[in-house]
This record gives structure tokens, C-alpha cells and sequence, in this order.
């Protein structure tokens, strides 16, 4: 297992022999070996005479095969049926790719060639190879624009395609009609991309019964779309159109839109590179409240009317939309991805939008949807220039009541040589933390890289206010977060001593009042003791946080279920994680 690569390891299996047995062998050890025997000409023809042995103890071995026409002429005959036909109605997956002789992608024109020779031979191969097995997983990538690349689909087996479920085609150009026209009564998952041809009229009659469908570069023409989600209407949980610029209605059309087709399964909508036309969509779709709308790819002038026809579109859904975008025509910055893929929120603002103020800025137009969840991965771009600092902070308006979740993802931090190497570059105003605060359902809360002085400070003047009121008798509490579950920091200053930070609404550095009281004392009496106020926490997480240590963490997991604490940076501080009170973990920190 530890062998350097597939040479050593074939040599050393040619070495070897059958002493010991193939079958006393290990079966992480068989693995790796015809993992390796798939991948290298040479490991085939060394340890083939062993794969029919092999192939009966890990049958698993065999569910997905890759097929490139590159190398497939090089393996032996013989070898190729064995790799087919072992798999015995076994084959989950097959991957077949179609490259040129160079090994690249090749692009071809529309018009037929006649350079069909080793393609032919290569199709015919696998045709024959496959006749009794059961495919449930077909993908075909790079194919050729001639004549046998073309109608490779046409060539398939009707008893093989019987069973499909996942079909996706990457290629340069579409059969007109896939499969002869044979059905596939089980296919669930369809990926076209067409590269901006328009789609055959046959395609839609496997849509019927569809839970995935992701085109890209395909055109269609409105009519094939309304034809198209009728089709899937009834069974269809995600679509996605990616760089599919369907052609618009013409004007006649738009005042006389065509009947509301209900998606009443749809669970995910995702539409990147095709926003100009979205709205025109929308209206003609009724969503439910349950699904998800994620955009990306703006290509005009005022994002803020274009959202608010687009919400106003679907209003059944308005409050689990997904908006991200970081591809604003009118951003010249970063282009880079959005965070971590798999975060799920109602909307999720990337790092574009700068540059432009409206009457309305377009993210009051998010918030008055009402979200659940928000999530921010570049608060300098949508909070610092959305609301200039010479204007007065607030966030009038919004519809926050219903706001569940609060992720603010910036990790931009300034790095020192002293003794605090990680420091925020920005503080979030005093009003912004108010807010916040007297959400009535946010129960999780995580914030990256921000001064947090802020929060403790409304945390304080909140408390002493409701004390002078007579609304409680300890001058320590404050109802504000009071329905918090979660806290998440990283990167936050709880120590004010020599913590020079940037004040966001001045934008210049400052140090704290000396007459201030240290954020973390406040921190502690008002998120863990919550006496008569709330209810106590459930999770806290704390990473690279300055000024909290471990002789401060035993304080802090006696009423929080579930504590985790890093430390930011000091090689001999180690890093814990508390579980109902007790350290479940506790590993030495290494600084970078």
C-alpha cells in the first residue's frame, strides 16, 4: 500500500507471483490494485490472470468503468471483454470519453467529417461489449461532430439503457434522436450541455420523468420551455440553467403571458448567466414555499428593479430565494466562488455590488423579502458602501422579524508582529449590533473577523437601561440576544488593552476608552449567566479570539452544553473543546 506508484506496484506483483494467493490478500490491498490495473496499460497485462478471482470478492470493484478512446485501442481484446463482461450485470456507472489522438477535447464543426477509422472501431467495441449488461449510470464526454460520434447514443442496446437513471452528455452535438427513439422508463437525472445549439424536439419526451434536469449552453425557444415544464411538472425537484439565454417573448406575448404552471415538487431552482430574461420566467411559475431560487450571473444596469420583479414574481417563495451575486456586470473585483458549496440560506451575498448607491439599495430590497436566513461574505462591499459611513446607520424597513440565522463570513484580518497576530479591520456600528439583538426568533449567530467590542457595548447599555427602567433588579442583565442559541467568533479583539482597530464608520484606528469595561467581563454576564433573560447557550465557539485564555474557559463551559475554544496563534496555548462541562478534547495548537 505504501509503494510509490502503479510501476512498483506491478513489478512487485509480477515479482511476487500467486505467493501468497490473490485470495489471502487484503481487500483494501485487491482494491488498490485493480484501481491501478484500470488506470495503467501495465498493470493490466501483470495482474489480469488474477482479475476474474478478484472480481468475485469485490464485485463493487466493478460498479463504475471508464472508458477513453485514447488508450481503450492499446488494451489487449481479450482484456477488454474481461473488463466488460466481468462485471455481470454488475455496471453501475460507465464513463466513456471521446479525445483525440493528442488527448485533448477535440473541436469540431457542425459539418460532418470523414474521420470515423479507430472512433468506429472504439464504438463498436463497447456496442458489443455492453449487450447484456444493465446500465444505470451512461456518461458521455467530448463527443465528436463526425458521423459515428454523432450517433453513438443510437448505437446503444435498448436492453442495456433499460435500467437508466442518470444520463450525462457533454458533448459538441446532439443526436437528433437519442436511443432510436427506445425508452428509458426509469431515467430520473438528465444533464445536457449543447454549447449553445438548440435542443432537439425528441429530448423532451425522456423529460417526463424527472427529478434533475441542469441544462447548459442550450437555446431554447419559450415555447419548448413552457413544453418542457409541463412535461416535468408533476415530478421535477431541481432545474438548473446555466448559460441558456432563452430567446424573449416577443412584445405581444408579454402582454398576454401564458397559464401558470404549478412546480408543486420542486424543491431547487438554479439559474446562472440567464438573469435578463428570469422574471419573464417567474411569472409564468408557481413555486412553492418550500423551494429555492439560486441566481447568479447579473448582466445589467439596475440589480434592484431586476430583483424586485423577479421577487415579486414568485411571491409564494419570497422567503427562501438564494442570491448570490458575486458576477455583477458592474464589479470589476474579485470573481472568486462564494464560500463553502453546500451552505444552505435563504440568501447568501457575495463580494460584488460595489459602486452603486440607489434611492433604494437593492439589499433593503432583500431584506423586506423577509429572510430566514442571511449570510454575508463581504460585509466592506454590501454594508460599508451600501450605507455610507457620512449617513446616519440603520436598517429602516426591514423585515427581519422572521430572521433565523445570522453568518457574517469575512475573514479578512490584518496580521501584526506583535503579540496579537490576528486583528479585525473592521467594526460593525453600535445600532447594527441593537438590531440584532431584539430579533425575537435569531437562535444562530456567527460573525468572523469583526471588532467585537460593539456587541458587548450594546449588551452593557442595555442592561443599565433596563435596570434605571425598573424592568429588572440586576444591573448585569440585558434581554438583548435572548433567544440565542449558537455563538460562533473567530477573530474578534476581547481584549481592548494595545488593540489598535479601524473604526468602520471613521475608518481610522483608535483605542478603546480606558474607562470602558473590558468586553469579555460583559460577555460573561450577559451570554452565559442570561439570569431571568434567555435562555442559556447551547453551542459557543471561539477561534483566534485575543484576550480570553484558558484559565477563562472553565468559567465559561459551566452552563453552555458545548464549547470550543483556539487559540490565535501562541504555539504553547493548546486548543479544547468543552462538552457538558467537561474537556472532550484537547490538542496543542500550532502557529503558522
Amino acid at each position: 500500500m505504501d509503494l510509490p506508484n502503479d510501476v512498483a506496484l506491478a513489478t512487485a506483483l509480477d515479482r511476487q507471483g500467486t505467493d501468497p494467493p490473490i485470495s489471502r490478500l487484503p481487500p483494501e490491498l485487491l482494491s488498490r490494485i485493480l484501481v491501478l490495473a484500470k488506470e495503467n496499460i501495465v498493470s493490466c497485462l501483470l495482474v489480469s490472470h488474477l482479475w476474474r478471482e478478484v472480481s468475485l470478492q469485490c464485485p463493487e470493484l466493478w460498479n463504475t468503468i471508464e472508458i477513453s478512446s485514447d488508450t481503450w485501442s492499446e488494451v489487449p481484446r481479450w482484456f477488454q471483454g474481461l473488463l466488460i463482461k466481468q462485471a455481470c450485470g454488475r455496471l453501475v456507472s460507465l464513463d466513456v470519453r471521446f479525445v483525440s489522438d493528442d488527448g485533448s477535447d477535440r473541436e469540431v464543426e457542425d459539418e460532418e467529417t470523414d474521420d470515423e477509422g479507430l472512433d468506429e472501431e472504439f464504438l463498436d467495441s463497447i456496442v458489443e461489449l455492453i449487450t447484456d449488461v444493465r446500465i444505470q449510470v451512461l456518461t458521455i464526454q467530448g463527443l465528436e461532430g463526425n458521423k459515428t460520434g454523432a450517433e453513438f447514443l443510437n448505437m446503444l442496446p435498448a436492453a442495456s439503457i433499460s435500467e437508466l437513471e442518470v444520463l450525462n452528455i457533454w458533448v459538441k452535438r446532439l443526436p437528433p434522436t437519442p436511443f432510436s427513439g427506445a425508452p428509458t422508463p426509469r431515467l430520473r437525472h438528465l444533464t445536457l450541455e449543447h454549447y449553445n445549439k438548440p435542443l432537439p424536439d425528441a429530448y423532451l419526451s425522456y423529460m417526463g420523468t424527472l427529478t434533475h434536469l441542469q441544462l447548459t449552453c442550450i437555446t431554447l425557444d419559450w415555447e419548448k420551455v413552457y413544453a418542457l415544464l409541463e412535461e416535468v411538472k408533476s415530478t421535477l425537484e431541481f432545474l438548473g440553467i446555466s448559460n441558456s439565454l432563452p430567446n424573449r417573448p416577443a412584445s405581444k406575448d408579454l402582454d398576454e403571458p401564458p397559464p401558470i404552471i404549478a412546480l408543486d415538487k420542486i424543491r431547487n431552482i438554479e439559474l446562472i448567466e440567464c438573469l435578463p430574461q428570469v422574471h419573464h420566467l417567474l411569472k409564468s411559475i408557481r413555486i412553492p414555499s418550500a423551494a429555492s431560487l439560486f441566481t447568479q450571473g447579473y448582466d445589467t444596469d439596475s440589480p434592484a428593479k431586476d430583483l424586485r420583479d423577479v421577487f415579486s414574481a414568485c411571491p409564494a417563495s419570497r422567503s427562501t430565494f438564494i442570491l448570490e451575486p458575486n458576477y455583477i456586470k458592474m464589479s470589476v473585483g474579485d470573481q472568486e466562488e462564494f464560500g463553502p458549496g453546500g451552505l444552505f440560506a435563504d440568501f447568501q451575498v457575495g463580494n460584488s455590488g460595489r459602486g452603486f448607491v440607489e434611492e433604494k439599495p437593492w439589499l433593503h430590497v432583500i431584506f423586506d423579502m423577509g429572510p430566514q436566513n442571511f449570510v454575508v461574505w463581504d460585509m466592506e462591499a454590501f454594508l460599508l458602501e451600501l450605507f455610507p459611513p457620512h449617513k446616519q446607520w440603520g436598517l429602516p424597513n426591514m423585515c427581519l422579524s422572521n430572521l433565523v440565522s445570522f453568518h457574517i463570513e469575512d475573514v479578512d484580518l490584518i496580521h501584526d508582529d506583535g503579540e496579537n497576530p490576528l486583528r479585525p479591520r473592521y467594526s460593525l456600528p453600535l445600532a447594527f449590533w441593537k438590531t440584532l439583538g431584539q430579533l425575537p426568533m435569531l437562535t444562530d449567530l456567527r460573525i468572523s473577523a469583526f471588532s467585537f467590542h460593539q456587541f458587548a457595548q450594546c449588551l452593557e447599555e442595555d442592561s443599565i437601561a433596563r435596570y434605571i427602567s425598573g424592568n429588572t433588579l440586576n444591573p448585569l442583565s440585558s434581554s438583548l440576544f435572548s433567544s440565542l442559541e449558537r455563538l460562533d467568533l473567530e477573530g474578534h479583539c476581547f481584549d481592548p488593552d494595545g488593540c489598535g482597530i479601524v473604526n468602520a464608520t471613521h475608518r481610522h484606528p483608535y483605542k478603546l476608552c480606558e474607562n470602558f469595561r473590558t468586553p469579555y467581563f460583559i460577555f460573561i454576564r450577559n451570554i452565559r449567566l442570561r439570569r431571568g433573560c434567555g435562555r442559556p447557550l447551547k453551542s459557543l465557539e471561539l477561534r483566534r479570539c485575543t484576550g480570553i485564555l484558558p484559565e477563562h474557559l472553565d468559567e465559561l463551559a459551566l452552563n453552555i452544553q458545548r464549547l470550543v475554544w483556539v487559540s490565535h496563534g501562541l504555539s504553547s496555548i493548546p486548543s479544547m473543546e468543552y462538552e457538558q462541562g467537561s474537556v472532550v478534547q484537547s490538542r496543542r495548537h500550532r502557529s503558522n
